[in-house]
């Protein structure tokens, strides 16, 4: 792996690291998961910061996602997930 590579990958891996050793079980999996992929989406996402479409955009992916995790895991799978600090 190149050091160009690497520094693409990092604020990833810093942000997965965070969720799997802190967040899913602090904050719950979906408020978790939401920070996550928003978090993700914006470092990656090539569209470019100060525009607001970009953000909307951004915040409509991640409410669909969200939405698509919820009906997978909850409803289709009846999987437990970690307990929600919200709710």
């Amino acid at each position: 792996i190149t050091l160009v590579q690497f520094k693409n990958l990092a604020p990833g891996l810093i942000v997965a690291l965070i969720y799997i050793f802190w967040a899913a079980k602090g904050l719950g999996f979906y408020t978790a998961t939401t920070i996550a992929f928003f978090i993700l989406l914006c470092l990656y996402d090539p569209a470019p910061h100060t525009a607001l479409k970009s953000w909307v955009k951004r915040i409509i992916t991640t409410a669909c996602f969200m939405a698509i995790m919820y009906g997978l895991f909850a409803r289709l799978l009846n999987v437990y997930t970690p307990r929600e600090i919200f709710f």
